[in-house]
């Protein structure tokens, strides 16, 4: 399957659907992951390609339509590095990225205790948006994303 493949496919779903009928296109690995275009698929002949891969971000970055997205975050350990390059990745590649959602599912340390790190996670990327507002030049303020971390930033966390 290649990057191309994927960008029509995408595209013929999208065409299908109802105008006023919302699409979530749910990628899995992140912004960076490598798309389907791997080495083996070149090596198996299934693909030609003189490049090996495409990150997913540049995969959808070619879509001949602007969609927003919602990255969902890592409330885990190294969670808020990891959120923060993906958001900057997205913006790199020219994603609108409209929210933030940081998905807690209780985990367990070492010791079988319950503990869960999203809701930390989550009030440090709000109050690090909000001291950074002018980014990339005012571009958020431009182009009105995540102008109010405390609505377009949350955590959920399970009951």
């Amino acid at each position: 399957l290649s990057d191309e493949d994927v960008v029509r496919s995408l595209m013929n779903v999208l065409d299908e659907n109802d105008e006023y009928m919302t699409s979530f296109i749910e990628t899995a690995g992140g912004a960076l992951s490598p798309g389907p275009c791997s080495k083996k698929s070149v090596a198996d002949g299934r693909i030609e390609s003189r490049k090996l891969w495409t990150t997913q971000g540049d995969i959808f970055s070619m879509l001949p339509v602007k969609v927003p997205a919602v990255l969902v975050g890592d409330p885990k350990l190294g969670g808020i590095s990891a959120t923060l390059s993906t958001l900057e990745s997205l913006w790199i590649r020219g994603f609108d990225v409209e929210a933030i959602i940081l998905l807690d599912i209780n985990s367990e340390d070492q010791d079988g205790e319950s503990y869960t790190s999203g809701k930390t996670n989550c009030d440090a990327i709000k109050e690090y948006i909000s001291s950074h507002k002018d980014y990339l030049g005012g571009k958020l303020e431009e182009k009105r994303l995540l102008l109010d971390p405390e609505l377009d930033i949350i955590h959920i966390s399970e009951p």
